[in-house]
């Protein structure tokens, strides 16, 4: 369990759930094959696909662009694997899982990785993104991700899934994550609450937002914010993302006073960010996030960080 520093200015903030998500480099006994199999089952070179190769393949989630933005739905699959699992059980899961992208249309990128240990006891997470809702739902629905989702029960104690709606630039390397600078890297998910007042005043959600970009774009390479999201478990209850107890808790159907379903710090908006180097993370962490959080008093609920490493061959866990 990790705490903002004592160094940051004003007023205390929640105890923050946080991970470190290292995406594991190189190709494991048994992932090249696996990958080759599923490109040839889907119609890809051996090579790494360009762009423009990738933009033809995820026509089925369709990409919608408005004044250089792009409407994409991102996935973030978290696991808790058992303690008496292997580690080569571990890793074929995250293989398994991630090799959808090549199995089931509308992939526009993904990555996956270990955990770090911590609280929460999340063990594995694989990211994915998509061109639209519609496309992360029908990909969640195939066959290929309902088999391998019910493998990964064998071997886990709890999955989530976090599925939320965003923009980012409309070129093709933003969109697909490609380009030298995608290469390696650190990703950041945090989850945040929005004060009652940016609830019911447009112009201080703007406001909120426009802060947010200024503050991400000092250190990030990308960050997609969105306020329309999801959270379910394996047992596809509806959830809630709380700080009082770094948990994710089932959402009540209709609000209530009681104080266990009702935290006082509860995710309504969440982000996603990229950095380059590891330095931009920490600096963005110590510097704008405790900016952000005292200024605007938005809690933050959820910081959740994985490193994204090129593999030893052609291939990289970042695609």
């Amino acid at each position: 369990m990790l705490t903002l520093n004592a160094c940051h200015s004003g007023r205390q903030r929640p105890t923050l759930w946080c991970e470190s998500i290292r995406t594991l480099p190189g190709d494991r006994k048994g992932t090249r094959h696996l990958r080759e199999h599923c490109r040839r089952q889907s119609g890809l070179e051996k090579t790494r696909p360009t762009s423009e190769a990738r933009w033809c393949r995820a026509s089925q989630g369709t990409v919608h662009t408005s004044n250089s933005r792009t409407g994409v739905t991102e996935v973030l699959v978290l696991f808790e694997v058992k303690s008496e699992i292997g580690q080569d059980a571990a890793e074929k899961l995250l293989d398994d899982i991630w090799s959808l992208q090549y199995m089931a249309p509308g992939v526009l990128c993904a990555s996956a990785g270990a955990a770090e240990a911590s609280a929460s006891g999340l063990t594995h997470a694989v990211h994915f993104r998509f061109g639209s809702q519609k496309a992360a739902t029908t990909f969640q629905a195939s066959k290929a991700f309902k088999h391998a989702w019910t493998e990964a029960m064998q071997i886990c104690n709890s999955t989530k899934r976090i599925q939320f709606q965003g923009h980012v630039g409309a070129d093709l390397e933003d969109i697909f994550r490609r380009g030298p600078e995608w290469e390696s890297g650190y990703e950041l998910i945090m989850a945040m609450q929005e004060p009652q007042s940016f609830l019911e005043s447009p112009e201080r959600t703007a406001s909120f937002e426009e802060t947010l970009n200024q503050q991400c774009a000092q250190y990030a390479l990308q960050a997609v914010t969105g306020t329309s999201f999801s959270v379910e478990d394996q047992a596809g209850r509806d959830l809630s993302i709380r700080s009082s107890d770094c948990s994710f808790r089932p959402r009540p159907s209709q609000p209530a006073h009681d104080a266990h379903l009702q935290p006082s710090a509860t995710a309504q908006r969440i982000i996603l960010m990229r950095f380059c180097q590891q330095e931009d993370l920490h600096m963005f962490r110590q510097n704008s996030a405790a900016q952000l959080m005292n200024n605007l008093g938005s809690p933050l609920v959820l910081s959740l960080a994985f490193a994204v490493q090129p593999a030893q061959k052609t291939q990289t866990r970042s695609r």
